[in-house]
């Protein structure tokens, strides 16, 4: 009925559940009992980025400066305007740009590292990056103009970030009542922006998985708004479709490319996980796909941690959460999906291998 009726009732709705619990720093102090040098590597990674220093497909460490260019490839100099997404020129392969630098940094991955390092110390600055941040990058990418609004599976891989470091920072001064309103806005935007741009032309490809698995997440994210049942019911559906069609009898992902069929199989594990703890009930055709493709991944699983590379990669990741990635040149982490994996489908065999 109001703006501070949508607040207070975000505040203290009970539903949906997330993977934290009420008190992420609680879990974080198991985290730290468990797994020694996390904290540190994470303070080492949030320094950076409290810099604007990124490395983004290999540009090595880059120092971006006080106004992060996130509607620039850095690395030529070439800038988008601020227009509508329909009327730039996204690729141009004689330009010598790559709009797949500012693609990969709003995909904001590293906001999970500030959520990550503020559940440790309670550092609320912090907090304060990622409020600052996301104010910035929606002053210069108002919904629907700027690349970054070129394409769904974009808009997906955010908002999924966007959510953990959410959950990670909501207990944070600095996510304030005017904070929460742009920000719940924008999810909307991103939500409302995804439904109706599926790239569900021919041939399918994981883009399109990763459209469904971020509307379904945002469908539970911002339930109970009256749009977001349509948005889980929609995003199950259609997945379970592309399920079947994407994923062969051998439980291999029909684009022949290791790297691919483990993102897809790390994008829907999330969203069977994010449905199961909130009892939203998910068609038996994608849990069967998605255990043939965890089979496949614990056969390809190298004693390094790594899985061969066979095909196209661009190293393409759902989440980034803390993990040794130093060992890992294609910066993807297998072991992160199947010890989910083991523990959501009781496959003990799947942690064995790790």
């Amino acid at each position: 009925s109001s703006i501070n009726q949508l607040i207070t009732d975000f505040r203290k709705r009970d539903w949906p559940q997330f993977f934290l619990g009420d008190d992420p720093m609680e879990r974080a102090s198991q985290v730290a009992e468990e797994a020694h040098g996390v904290e540190a590597r994470l303070l080492a990674q949030a320094d950076e980025i409290m810099a604007h220093r990124f490395n983004i497909l290999g540009s090595g460490l880059t120092d971006l400066g006080s106004m992060i260019p996130w509607r620039s490839d850095f690395i030529s100099g070439h800038e988008w305007p601020m227009e509508h997404f329909s009327r730039l020129d996204i690729v141009n392969l004689d330009a010598g740009f790559d709009i797949k630098v500012p693609w990969e940094l709003s995909r904001f991955h590293h906001a999970t590292t500030l959520g990550q390092i503020y559940s440790f110390t309670g550092d609320e600055k912090y907090a304060r990056e990622f409020v600052n941040q996301l104010a910035d990058w929606w002053s210069q990418n108002p919904a629907g103009f700027g690349p970054n609004w070129a394409n769904a599976m974009e808009a997906a891989i955010r908002s999924t970030n966007w959510i953990w470091a959410y959950e990670f920072l909501r207990g944070s001064s600095a996510l304030d009542d005017e904070f929460l309103v742009s920000f719940l806005k924008s999810m909307l935007q991103h939500a409302r922006y995804i439904a109706s741009h599926l790239e569900s032309g021919w041939p399918r490809s994981n883009h399109l998985i990763a459209d469904l698995c971020g509307l379904v997440g945002l469908g539970l994210f911002l339930s109970p708004a009256h749009e977001s049942r349509l948005w889980i019911s929609k995003g199950l559906c259609l997945l379970m479709r592309e399920m079947n069609l994407q994923v062969l009898e051998d439980g291999a992902d029909y684009e022949g490319s290791t790297s691919y069929h483990l993102f897809v199989a790390e994008m829907v594990l999330w969203t069977v996980a994010y449905c199961d703890i909130n009892s939203v009930s998910v068609p038996e055709v994608i849990r069967q796909s998605l255990a043939r493709m965890l089979d496949v991944i614990s056969g390809l699983l190298r004693p390094d941690g790594n899985i061969p590379l066979f095909g196209d990669c661009d190293s393409g990741r759902w989440l980034v959460l803390e993990s040794d990635r130093s060992s890992l040149p294609s910066l993807q982490d297998p072991r992160g999906v199947l010890g989910l994996a083991a523990v959501l489908f009781d496959r003990p065999d799947w942690a064995d291998s790790l």
